[in-house]
């Protein structure tokens, strides 16, 4: 496509004038899209593989069974089908957090009662197998400041309540 400020330089071409790149054997340029995320501060729909409590993992499978992968929290089926469901963002860092920003204090520990409140005071309904998206404010944190990823993540404490909830909802 063509830059905004220029009409004879087409974008693309600008790494190339820059001498960050160099065109390929017989002249050929390129150009491609990037994409840069944080992997572990966002989305995580096999977050049940990456954690754990005594020597157990998801499913009771051995803690040991992590090394090398998550072969048994293996989220590949479902990226190769999609998933499709209603949505719910809960902005539980606009619902409790106390800066400008809107961010969770490093290890706020959410609880069931936090993500009803903050549903009643959103108007927002959840119902049966909802996919719920739980906003923290903590990717805003680490962009101002990567040191913070030292720190405890704010995110759901266990509860037997919530944990009752969660699959008597069946919220995936």
């Amino acid at each position: 496509g063509r830059s905004d400020w220029s009409s004879d330089v087409c974008s693309s071409d600008l790494s190339f004038i820059a001498g960050k790149m160099d065109p390929l054997p017989g002249g050929v340029k390129f150009s491609d899209d990037v994409t840069f995320m944080y992997l572990q501060g966002t989305t995580h729909v096999d977050a049940l593989g990456h954690a754990w409590y005594g020597d157990q993992v998801y499913g009771g499978k051995s803690a040991q069974s992590t090394v090398g992968g998550h072969s048994h929290a293996d989220v590949s089926a479902l990226g190769s089908k999609g998933i499709v469901g209603r949505g719910v963002l809960l902005d539980v860092g606009r619902q409790l957090g106390t800066d400008s920003n809107y961010q969770l204090s490093p290890g706020t520990c959410i609880t069931l009662d936090d993500l009803t409140e903050t549903a009643e005071n959103q108007n927002a309904e959840i119902r049966k197998r909802d996919i719920l998206l739980i906003r923290t404010g903590s990717i805003q944190r680490y962009y101002a400041d990567p040191a913070w990823s030292a720190m405890s993540e704010p995110g759901l404490c266990y509860s037997e309540e919530l944990v009752e909830w969660i699959k008597e909802m069946e919220i995936p």
